[in-house]
C-alpha cells in the first residue's frame, strides 16, 4: 500500500488533520502544500484558498490556484471580472 503524505496544521500545540483519511495510520505529514500527496487534503486546502477574497490572497496562494486551474488564463477567468474575449 502506498503511503500518502497528509497536510496537518498546528492548533494550540496539537496536530490537526484536515481530511477523514488522516489519522493514526499516517506516517507522513507536512504543512507544505506542494509536498502533500493526499488528494483529499489538496482539495480541502484548495477550496479554503478559493474562499479567500482575491485581493487578500498571497503570491503562493495564487501559484497554487494557477496550477490547480491549469494555467493563468483559466485562473483569471474564474475570478469573474475577466471575459473570454478572442484576440
Amino acid at each position: 500500500m502506498e503511503q500518502k503524505t497528509h497536510y496537518v496544521m498546528l492548533k494550540e500545540g496539537k496536530l490537526n488533520y484536515i481530511c477523514n483519511n488522516c489519522g493514526e495510520d499516517s506516517d507522513k505529514i507536512t504543512n507544505d502544500y506542494h509536498a502533500v500527496t493526499c488528494e483529499d487534503c489538496k482539495n480541502i486546502l484548495t477550496e479554503d484558498i478559493l474562499k479567500i477574497p482575491v485581493k487578500k490572497r498571497t503570491e503562493s496562494m495564487h501559484l497554487i490556484l494557477v496550477k490547480y486551474f491549469g494555467g493563468v488564463r483559466q485562473y483569471l477567468l474564474t475570478m469573474g471580472e475577466f471575459k473570454d474575449v478572442e484576440i
